[in-house]
């Protein structure tokens, strides 16, 4: 194959397969587009002027991320004007629940306990069943805001975990028998609580003594005791990579918020939104991972800054407990409007509004954003409020694989694939369409790139098809174009050789002045030529090997047929030049008789 040949079927490869790339391409680019199309925003959150937050080109600027925050109480509580969702639910408290997340605060405790040698213990992720609390995701991103108390970060919570570790090192070095029913709490160390070493030589015997001095850690010469603190996010989810998060916390006096980063998960978030006067509210408490949260309903009051009244926070401190913590309060429409917590250095509980909230993500740094998979999840639960069962299953199918398996998805899943097709689904099949064909499908735009796409590569394919017939039904005018051989002999007669008819007699003449080419004229520079003997028997061929173009080979000599030696009478074979008896040349022969 000439070079030339080559070079245009590669460039012809080469267009087809751009041409295929191009089309997976469109094809890749229309399917994300499909799942994750303008559809997914939130239906009833609508952007603020000016960018999220007021975060405006022409706005102060807000501090990074981890700095400390500088405004005061008064700039803090200050209005902001934060739209409002554009439905109404009867169920909003289902909204808050799919953003509800549990915070934990945990810690790593060490101690070290000073007898007649260092005894080491370590505890790492020590939880506290009163050292947990609410909050909320309000960002795509997983930043979770709820209330200054609900971190846990005062000096009396660090003596809760170092009282633990103190008597689990003391259980541990068998001086005390068990840990007491509050473990967090002192205890003493009497006959039927001593350990098996309480009494036994070399141990000090007034091993209670040593227990009391190690309570007061920071002064005790007899242990030393090290918390390291820090908060765990646990969102009801079902993907384990997600089950557990930790981020850097930042606060006021009144709000917290955790920054995290889910894996592979997408939450499900709460928008901000300014609460209405008289207008009903549910307060959602989280009670455990994967369980019915803690829900109370009540009116708003007329004050932005005090939404809930003192009757309503009594109510919920009693009922919902230490629980209370960091409860976000959501309204009919399902907008954050507040969250129950307390402010630091007090126990008494309170509601955060909403511009509180959102003047302290400014002042972080931090910014809030609704999240892909809340459209999905609100139109499956509008669906399935409106007892359209079979039209909400796709919209809950998404919202379940998106957010990792929300327990709140799950369990709308769940009950509308069991109500679908019942007499309770009002949906119809025109529904069902509606919503498959709204996620899934092609808009005009991609349908016809793709079939503009279709045409090119098959108007390329049948051009390369043609071109390469056209080259294999070329004529001798196609062949004229080859450059002769640099080593191939021009201008001469050719040896007889070169066809292979006149091979099978080797006593012929090997030029023939008949097929001589002209000078200039393209030659054969593969040449076949017999080998062996002259004496060919029947039935056998000469054998056939490729000449070299540059040595053609020379013309041979005429031989005699045989005979007998004139000078000596010796009988000669056929081709002997000389008589092998007497030496005489082979001319000086006489045939037989």
């Amino acid at each position: 194959m000439r070079p030339r040949q080559r070079t245009c079927r590669r460039s012809r490869t080469a267009a087809l397969g751009l041409a295929l790339c191009l089309l997976a391409t469109v094809w890749a680019a229309q399917s994300a587009a499909a799942l994750h199309s303008a559809d997914f925003r939130p239906a009833n959150y609508t952007e603020p002027a000016g960018g999220h937050d007021g975060h405006s080109g022409g706005g102060n600027p807000s501090p990074s991320a981890g700095s400390s925050p500088t405004a005061s109480e008064h700039d803090a509580d200050a209005h902001v004007d934060l739209p409002q969702g554009n439905q109404e639910w009867s169920t909003p408290d289902l909204i808050a629940q799919g953003a509800l997340v549990r915070v934990e605060t945990v810690a790593d405790v060490y101690v070290a306990l000073h007898h007649f040698h260092v005894e080491n213990y370590g505890y790492p992720e020590v939880g506290d069943p009163q050292a947990v609390a609410s909050g909320a995701f309000v960002n795509a991103q997983g930043l979770v805001i709820t209330s200054k108390g609900a971190l846990y970060d005062d000096e009396k919570q660090i003596e809760r975990f170092a009282t633990w570790g103190i008597n689990k090192a003391f259980v541990d070095a068998k001086f005390l028998k068990e840990l007491p029913d509050d473990p967090f709490a002192r205890t003493t160390i009497t006959g039927a609580t001593k350990g098996e070493l309480a009494d036994t030589p070399p141990t000090d015997p007034a091993m209670n003594d040593r227990l009391q001095d190690c309570y007061d850690w920071k002064t005790s010469h007899h242990c030393a005791v090290f918390v390291v603190m820090h908060q765990k996010i646990v969102p009801s989810v079902q993907d384990k990579g997600s089950a557990e998060l930790e981020g850097l916390a930042q606060s006021d006096a009144r709000v917290a918020a955790v920054s995290t980063q889910p894996r592979g998960i997408t939450p499900l978030t709460l928008q901000l939104a300014n609460p209405e006067p008289g207008a009903k509210y549910w307060v959602v408490s989280s009670r455990g991972v994967n369980e019915e949260p803690l829900v109370g309903t009540g009116t708003l009051t007329d004050s932005e800054q005090d939404p809930i009244s003192a009757a309503d926070l009594a109510k919920w401190d009693k009922e919902f407990g230490d629980l209370a913590e960091g409860a976000p309060v959501v309204s009919a429409r399902g907008d954050l409007v507040a969250f129950l917590g307390t402010a630091a250095g007090s126990d008494e509980l309170a509601a955060v509004s909403a511009s509180h909230i959102s003047n302290d993500l400014r002042t972080f740094g931090l910014t809030r954003d609704s999240s892909p998979v809340d459209a999905q999840f609100q139109d499956g639960l509008e669906l399935f409020e409106a007892a359209q069962f079979a039209a909400a299953v796709p919209k809950l199918e998404v919202a379940v694989q998106e957010s990792g398996g929300q327990r709140v998805a799950r369990d709308l899943l769940a009950r509308a694939e069991q109500k679908a097709g019942s007499a309770e689904d009002l949906s119809d099949e025109a529904d069902v369409l509606a919503v498959t064909d709204q996620d899934e499908g092609w808009s005009g735009l991609a349908i016809a790139v793709f079939s503009a796409l279709v045409i090119l590569v098959l108007i390329g394919v049948g051009i390369a098809v043609a071109m390469s017939r056209r080259h294999d039904e070329g004529g001798p005018e196609n062949q004229g174009d080859e450059e002769a051989d640099p080593g191939t002999p021009t201008g001469g007669p050719t040896s007889s050789s070169s066809n292979p008819s006149q091979a099978t007699n080797p006593t012929s003449q090997p030029t023939n002045p008949s097929q001589a080419t002209n000078p200039g004229q393209a030659t054969n520079s593969t040449a076949l030529f017999a080998t062996g003997t002259t004496d060919v028997k029947s039935g056998e061929e000469p054998t056939l090997k490729r000449g070299e173009p540059n040595q053609p080979q020379p013309q041979p000599l005429s031989r005699p047929s045989g005979g007998f030696c004139r000078q000596c009478g010796t009988q000669l074979s056929p081709g002997d030049r000389f008589c092998y008896s007497c030496g005489a040349p082979s001319s000086a022969t006489v045939s037989k008789g």
